[in-house]
């Protein structure tokens, strides 16, 4: 089940339409304990962790001039979306009032 307010909608990261195909709708009350909030920045890691692992893998076994320019764009684009990209995101999300992964400081009213 999920619980946010993009639930079959485009958000700001991509995953309100795909959520709908995968999950029912919950209420967006329990957005901020749901596990789903837990488990984002785990996806998000391994996203990132597991091409590289097997990027370095490869440069291990069977070296190529390619493969670091390979590994240094994984790195980059692992770097831009969890700071520039996820901070852009953020700012135009709905729910960063109650998200505790928000990566934009809210001031109070």
């Amino acid at each position: 089940m999920t619980f946010c307010y993009y639930y079959g909608k485009r958000c700001p990261i991509g995953w309100g339409k795909l959520a709908a195909l995968m999950f029912k709708q919950g209420s967006m009350e329990r957005f901020g304990t749901s596990i789903g909030v837990k488990l984002a920045p785990m996806t998000y890691g391994l996203l990132s962790m597991i091409p590289l692992g097997f990027c370095i893998a490869a440069m291990v076994q069977d070296f190529e001039v390619a493969q670091p320019v390979v590994l240094v764009l994984l790195l980059a684009m692992s770097a831009y979306s969890g700071t520039i990209s996820r901070k852009k995101s953020c700012v135009n999300c709905k729910m960063r009032l109650i998200c505790p992964g928000c990566a934009v400081k809210v001031k109070p009213s």
